[in-house]
């Protein structure tokens, strides 16, 4: 009768982590550190260049002004600053109500240097034939021409 092999016998499968070599352990970081480096890489871009949008001030065209049959408009300004912007970026759209894929929209640089929250509602909106003046509390004018965004440009 014979008696079982030993377990410590060269005919015993070796275990998994007996079996890798240096160089298999290398690789095998390397790959998890890749991985772990581009999932962190990744958040970081997003976190760098994604904006969510936060409406700052909106003014609509008052009934007495006329846009040649096209409006009512309204102004709207958004923060479109990038979740790890240090300083805040702005557009001011210029759109029919109802219709905010119509108008115009330009990049804009605000004077609100010392982050006042009440700023954009101290801001003043003028309507007219000729376009749109917007003047910040501090007296920086922004004018947006009536044919900029009225009519089909």
């Amino acid at each position: 009768m014979s008696s079982p092999p030993p377990t410590n016998s060269p005919s015993s499968p070796p275990s998994a982590a007996a079996d890798r070599s240096p160089r298999a352990k290398r690789i095998a970081a390397a790959v998890v550190n890749a991985f772990v480096a581009t999932v962190v890489g990744t958040v970081l871009l997003v976190l760098c260049f994604f904006r969510w949008p936060a409406r700052a001030g909106v003014w609509v065209q008052p009934d007495e002004v006329d846009s040649g049959g096209f409006g009512p408009y309204g102004l709207t300004v958004w923060e479109v600053s990038p979740l790890l912007s240090p300083w805040p970026r702005y557009e001011v759209w210029v759109t029919r109500r109802g219709d905010p894929y119509y108008g115009q929209a330009t990049g804009y640089e605000f004077h609100n240097s010392g982050g006042e929250e009440d700023y954009f509602d101290r801001c003043q909106v003028d309507w007219t034939p000729d376009g749109i003046t917007l003047t910040e509390p501090t007296g920086h004018r922004l004018f947006i021409p009536e044919s900029a965004f009225v009519g089909g440009r």
